[in-house]
């Protein structure tokens, strides 16, 4: 599965504890639904654009469970649909 961030909005000004930002999420090249993090430190929250599109959102959140933690050190994240947005987004940066 092919999981993509597109039209990708940093706003650096509004990060505080996190990155602020709202991207188009992509699944298979279709656009499936909207990604955002408003900069404070909580979650990242994507939304489908529509009913049907919440189907595909769920297989890739399915998907994304079943992909290897992040590491950070000694540290480990499970992976899951909002880690791999959040991954997606610092590649994005760098």
């Amino acid at each position: 599965m092919k999981i993509e961030l597109k039209n990708i909005k940093f706003y650096e000004r509004m990060s505080e504890e996190t990155n602020a930002f709202t991207a188009d999420i992509f699944i298979n090249g279709k656009n499936v639904g909207y990604a955002k993090n408003d900069g404070h430190g909580g979650c990242t929250f994507y939304h489908p654009n529509s009913v049907n599109d919440r189907y595909v959102i769920e297989a890739a959140e399915r998907y994304c469970l079943g992909l290897p933690p992040i590491h950070y050190g000694d540290f480990e994240i499970e992976m899951n649909l909002e880690n791999k947005i959040d991954q997606l987004f610092e590649e994005w940066l760098k």
